[in-house]
């Protein structure tokens, strides 16, 4: 288990995840950021970066923000 700090670009052309650092990521979602959507694209991005499954991502703090902390891994 480890937290990933992201960056997230919501509403953006492409999707795309991007390794600042080894626990900073930025990553680009084309879902617009509205009831949680894209942070729920954040999470199956993540989940697809780390080749695990979804259930083990859980976001930790940033719920609203551009800045968000994810838990991956049990």
């Amino acid at each position: 288990m480890h937290i990933v700090s992201v960056h997230v670009q919501a509403g953006a052309r492409t999707e795309q995840v991007t390794e600042t650092t080894p626990h900073t990521l930025s990553i680009r979602v084309r879902t617009v950021p509205e009831k949680g959507k894209a942070t729920q694209r954040v999470a199956e991005l993540l989940a697809a970066h780390y080749n695990i499954p979804v259930s083990l991502v859980t976001l930790m703090s940033g719920r609203t923000s551009r800045t968000k902390k994810f838990r991956i891994g049990a």
